[in-house]
């Protein structure tokens, strides 16, 4: 495996505060990927003895060959120490795709061909594509407020967290096209057919979500639906802390902290139900943590 990176950038510096604009790219090639060698064509009756080699089982090849190329446009903003506030921004715009993303599954993704004979239908956004990403960190030191030692030193420090969702692949949870793709972490589900006319096929179990429609392929078939196909919700938050350092003499400090974590207590979800034959398919069924306090010592010397 190897990979390619570029970037190319423009920067540009007013007194404390340098604004940055650059494209970053990065293209791997021969990356790690997996498939199922012995796996059976669709079709009905037994699968095994549809196999390239009947007196086997699965047999799953690890080889060299797997694609991945990512483009960005970074904005950035930094303001360095003085006058009490200092932050740093960024803004992502970006775009990564491949035809494998990882070795094992993911959520929301086998990470294994749906037919180990058609490899580019794989291509599609990675699992970790963030197509939008923003990100504010800053600190500020509070004037002293008065009070004798105790109104000095104080800090006040935030990060906002903004992006877009990851992509998740629609699937069937059982071998619609008896091929032997039953999932399991290590080898592949069948996918779903996309309605793309307004009239579904007749009697089919049509769902939707984000105004796409799937429904389960003609049994003995792989199902059109392309890899990683939707979009999961999106993520915000607003961390932050409060914190006092005291000095004990020489190098020794103490540093007391209040650290909140999602202060607007949003509900984040995490990547919903992928399989279509499921009643809870695009329902998210778990979340990220609400918000939580924490209180902290930290003892440098």
């Amino acid at each position: 495996a190897y990979a390619h990176q570029a970037s190319l950038g423009l920067e540009r510096a007013w007194s404390r505060t340098t604004v940055d604009v650059r494209y970053v790219g990065s293209f791997g090639r021969q990356l790690v990927r997996k498939r199922n060698v012995n796996q059976a064509v669709p079709g009905p009756g037994p699968f095994p003895p549809r196999r390239p080699l009947p007196q086997y089982g699965d047999l799953l090849m690890v080889e060299s060959g797997a694609t991945s190329d990512y483009h960005a446009l970074q904005v950035g903003a930094v303001r360095r120490a003085g006058n009490r506030l200092t932050f740093r921004s960024s803004y992502t715009w970006s775009k990564s795709m491949d035809d494998q993303s990882a070795f094992l599954a993911t959520d929301g993704n086998d990470n294994t061909p749906q037919d180990s004979r058609n490899l580019d239908a794989e291509w599609s956004l990675s699992d970790f594509d963030v197509r939008h990403r923003f990100v504010f960190a800053g600190s500020y030191v509070l004037p002293d407020f008065g009070a004798g030692a105790l109104g000095r030193g104080w800090q006040v420090a935030g990060v906002v967290s903004v992006q877009s969702g990851r992509p998740f692949t629609p699937r069937v949870s059982f071998d619609n096209s008896n091929s032997g793709n039953t999932g399991g972490g290590t080898f592949a589900y069948d996918r779903p057919n996309e309605v793309t006319g307004t009239t579904p096929p007749t009697g089919a179990n049509v769902v939707s979500y984000q105004g796409r429609s799937f429904v389960i392929a003609p049994q003995y078939t792989y199902g059109n639906t392309g890899r990683n196909a939707l979009i999961g919700p999106g993520y915000a938050a607003v961390d932050a802390v409060l914190s006092r350092r005291l000095g004990l003499g020489g190098t020794r400090n103490l540093e007391l902290r209040l650290e909140g974590f999602n202060l607007l207590n949003r509900t984040n979800l995490q990547l919903p139900d992928s399989f279509v034959d499921r009643p809870t398919f695009g329902q998210s069924l778990s979340a990220f943590p609400r918000r939580q306090f924490q209180l902290a010592a930290r003892f440098t010397f």
